[in-house]
């Protein structure tokens, strides 16, 4: 785990670094999944050494340079309170996020919403097709988000079962010849004039990739996009065919080397019940990631409902 750390915008205007806004006088906890990216940002670097960014760590605002970059580059140091005693933390929810349940998705048509999005239930009647398809699409690019557990409930079920899962968004692509992108398992990948995918830019989904909060590695990217946050749109896409990059391109969303995945694989449903599905962690979600439930009716055909409740970390909740 890395050591707390918290930074502050000491500038005189409102300033955005690694995606966050900061207004004037505003604080920022780093979290361990983005801590690589600042400590590597060269926006940061600068901003710190010329006055315009401060970082601390527990309630200690660090002042000479060379403790405020190293705090941010540790990870070792634990986290303190004012009597310098160890702080221990005994919720999943990252500093400056809020706990929330949702049965929906969010309207991906205004970039702002939070819910108003596809419903997360089945309501199957005898002779209804099986399995139903229901995906419900999230705006994280907007609303950092974090899935952390369930609820299910259902009523009339008779070994029913249900997989829910994290998908990707695809980026639509088509077969061509020496052009620059290839598909590799599903995922989108540089090529240097040899490729044989045809990708529109202005098509592209781009999906955020995160470290790994155990492993503290980050999975491999193979693109970097300019994100402007008043237009609410990707553009510039480079390649970063080292795998260094900081987005990935999908073409298809059964890509068994993304994480997450499928979180619920074959939940069972009787009789009219409710289950509690308890989880210690919190797993950060990036830009263009969705949830896909299949909701499944097991032998003969009978009437049957249920309905999903998601925990969600998010910046936002209304």
């Amino acid at each position: 785990m890395y050591a707390f750390c918290k930074v502050k915008n000491i500038g005189s205007e409102t300033a955005t670094y690694c995606g966050q806004e900061l207004t004037v006088g505003q604080e920022y906890q780093i979290q361990d999944f983005e801590r690589v990216r600042w400590a590597s940002d060269d926006a940061v670097l600068n901003a710190i050494t010329n006055d315009l960014l401060q970082v601390g760590g527990g309630s200690q605002w660090l002042v000479s340079y060379s403790e405020q970059l190293d705090l941010l580059r540790s990870d070792t140091m634990p986290e303190k309170d004012s009597s310098n005693k160890e702080m221990v933390h005994q919720t999943s929810c990252p500093f400056g996020y809020i706990t929330g349940w949702f049965g929906q998705g969010d309207d991906i048509n205004y970039p702002h919403m939070v819910g108003d999005g596809v419903r997360l239930i089945c309501d199957h009647a005898v002779s209804d097709s099986s399995p139903l398809e229901v995906v419900a699409d999230l705006n994280i690019k907007e609303n950092g988000t974090y899935i952390h557990e369930g609820f299910l409930d259902c009523l009339g079920a008779i070994n029913d079962y249900v997989h829910a899962e994290v998908i990707p968004v695809i980026t639509p692509s088509e077969a061509g010849s020496d052009t620059y992108f290839n598909n590799y398992n599903g995922v989108i990948v540089p090529a240097a004039g040899d490729g044989t995918l045809v990708v529109n830019p202005a098509d592209m989904k781009p999906v955020e990739v995160f470290m790994d909060p155990n492993t503290k590695k980050t999975p491999a990217a193979y693109w970097n996009f300019d994100y402007d946050e008043e237009q609410h749109t990707f553009s510039n896409p480079t390649a970063a065919p080292l795998g260094d990059g900081k987005y990935n391109l999908f073409a298809s969303d059964d890509v068994p080397t993304i994480f997450p995945k499928r979180f619920w694989h074959a939940l069972p449903m009787l009789g009219n019940t409710s289950k509690w599905l308890q989880s210690a962690d919190a797993v950060p979600l990036g830009s263009n990631m969705r949830i896909r439930c299949y909701f499944y009716t097991h032998g003969d055909d009978h009437a049957w409902h249920a309905a999903l409740t998601v925990a969600f970390h998010r910046q936002r909740l209304i």
